[in-house]
């Protein structure tokens, strides 16, 4: 872990390697880690912001999916009901069309 600190340190990272470790991890939702790993990165964490970082970074990249699905979704669905209701209106039209056909005839 120290030689990881350096590391870090080195490329202008500050904070202790377990507490980036610990956002890393956290942000990697389908990685499991081991319980003491865990729990000794947690504990890091709560004294540096760094984690704290990664996990808006997290956040944001959820949310700009849930922006997507919903403006998605906001242009679909008047999409979706106009289509239903020009179906509604041509088989009125068919029906009129028939109707008239027999009133002619």
């Amino acid at each position: 872990m120290q030689s990881l600190e350096i590391q870090i340190r080195r490329r202008g990272l500050r904070g202790s390697a377990a507490a980036l470790l610990a956002g890393a991890v956290a942000q990697q939702s389908g990685i499991t880690a081991q319980a003491g790993l865990a729990s000794a990165a947690i504990a890091a964490s709560a004294t540096t912001g760094a984690t704290w970082l990664l996990s808006i970074n997290t956040l944001m990249s959820q949310t700009s999916l849930k922006i997507a699905a919903c403006a998605s979704a906001l242009v679909l669905t008047p999409l979706v009901l106009q289509m239903h209701a020009n179906s509604a209106l041509r088989s009125e039209v068919r029906e009129l069309s028939r109707t008239q056909q027999g009133l002619v005839a």
